[in-house]
């Protein structure tokens, strides 16, 4: 799991992943097909925000390299082609996968940049929590937990407070939405 660098935050849609991995390829075709514009707007929202931060961090050479915000959408036509272009049923069953977990994700990040990392503070996965690997099995590293909006706790005492605040308010933001985890990035 994740170590000391920064962390981050996120919503997502656990009943919205569940939904689209519980349909056959053509059916996440289907609903990918309607939701494309909103999700292209919602990646260029969110990648808008998270190039702010990077330019902010960056020396100037370097946040002048930064791809303007609207690069990021692409990512949704490549989804998409890889679905429909899928050979097999594996290669369908990945690439649908892909677009579950992508469209499962809130735009808003905050970010967490604990000492020792934010599993360390957690104590590694807490009771409740789901991972990525219960949703999208892997062999790969735990890449982020989806928690309760209770379970943020050690997470909030530990930030500084306007970073304590913009997590508090996306848990709040958690816990009015039925299906929805705070996903924790490590």
């Amino acid at each position: 799991m994740g170590g000391g660098e920064a962390q981050g935050a996120r919503l997502f849609d656990v009943a919205l992943a569940r939904r689209l991995l519980g349909l056959p390829p053509a059916g996440v075709l289907a609903w990918l097909d309607g939701a494309l514009p909103e999700l292209k707007a919602t990646t260029r929202r969110g990648a808008a925000a998270l190039l702010e931060v990077l330019a902010a961090r960056l020396p100037a050479e370097e946040a002048a390299a930064l791809p303007p915000a609207g690069f990021f959408e692409g990512h949704w036509d490549d989804l998409r082609a890889a679905l429909a272009g899928a050979g097999d049923e594996a290669e369908a069953r990945l690439a649908a996968a892909a677009i579950a977990e992508k469209a499962a994700f809130g735009e808003e990040r905050v970010e967490l940049d604990v000492p020792g990392g934010a599993a360390r503070l957690l104590g590694g996965v807490p009771a409740g929590a789901l991972t990525d690997g219960v949703l999208f099995p892997s062999d790969g590293p735990i890449r982020y937990l989806l928690l309760d909006p209770a379970a943020l706790g050690p997470l909030l005492a530990a930030l500084p407070a306007a970073a304590a605040a913009a997590l508090r308010a996306l848990g709040e933001r958690c816990g009015a939405r039925a299906g929805f985890r705070v996903a924790i990035l490590l």
